[in-house]
């Protein structure tokens, strides 16, 4: 009997050749993360994993809780969200930016707004690595500046108590 949908077995081969495409890449990608943990093993860093748990958590985490034991941190990434974790114990270099380090003043400068209002900044203007949509017609200027205003604003209904 002939197939009387032929688009039905067009479909299903794209789709084997889609999924066996994935399964590959898949294990490429596996197979460069472990080549890379083994290099990094054999230099002598600490590899820490949580499988509940995305890398910038887990990063973001450990950089906390070693600046709150007193030790100074050097967060290497290009990723806008660890900017807001800037303070006098943590900094975050940029290798894309020509190696540029960040600390509270150049995140100010780079944002227009202190390190723990970078997120805000973010949640207006939208990040689309993060999935973040954003605001319509916001971009990181006008977010900063909404920001600055909003912190006017309550500086100022603070002082008419």
């Amino acid at each position: 009997m002939k197939n009387a949908h032929p688009e039905a077995n067009a479909r299903s081969k794209a789709g084997s050749v889609q999924a066996d495409l994935a399964a590959r890449v898949r294990r490429q990608f596996e197979d460069s993360v472990q080549a890379k943990q083994k290099a990094l093993e054999a230099l002598g860093v600490p590899i820490i994993t949580h499988e509940r748990y995305e890398a910038d958590d887990v990063i973001g985490t450990m950089a906390l809780r070693a600046a709150a034991a007193g030790y100074e941190v050097a967060i290497v990434t290009g990723d806008k969200d660890f900017f807001q974790l800037v303070c006098d114990d943590i900094r975050v270099f940029n290798p894309r930016e020509e190696g540029t380090w960040y600390d509270a003043a150049g995140v100010k400068e780079k944002f227009g707004v202190a390190p723990g209002k970078v997120v805000h900044v973010q949640a207006l203007a939208g990040d689309s690595v993060d999935n973040v949509p954003g605001v319509r017609g916001i971009g990181d200027t006008r977010a900063a500046a909404f920001e600055q205003a909003a912190v006017g604003m309550a500086i100022r209904g603070m002082d008419r108590r």
